[in-house]
């Protein structure tokens, strides 16, 4: 975050590209039947992917549109790196997850 605020376009353009690479390495799915109330949706039988395409991207919406402060720290590369171990087409998400956690370090 830089002394002027932080960055909300850059939060709705990482949420365009997050999504559109969930749904191109096809880890997507079906919206989930609740809200997570759990990280990464685990308790709520809730997948990785829907977690990114349902939750993550939600939120880092509200963030571009103001109506939400950005994150105070995200890690989320780290386990996708994980969780997409393997999975064909995924480098682009992993990119983008990757320049999510930078914009919140600042």
């Amino acid at each position: 975050m830089s002394a002027a605020g932080p960055d909300r376009v850059a939060y709705g353009e990482l949420a365009d590209r997050i999504e559109a690479s969930v749904r191109a390495c096809g880890i997507g799915g079906p919206p989930p039947a609740r809200p997570a109330t759990s990280a990464f949706g685990e308790e709520d039988q809730m997948t990785f992917g829907q977690w990114l395409e349902y939750i993550l991207c939600a939120r880092l919406r509200a963030v571009a549109s103001g109506a939400e402060d950005p994150p105070p720290h995200s890690e989320v590369a780290t386990r996708a790196a994980r969780e997409l171990d393997g999975v064909p087409d995924s480098d682009g998400l992993l990119e983008a997850l990757a320049e999510l956690d930078a914009l919140v370090r600042g």
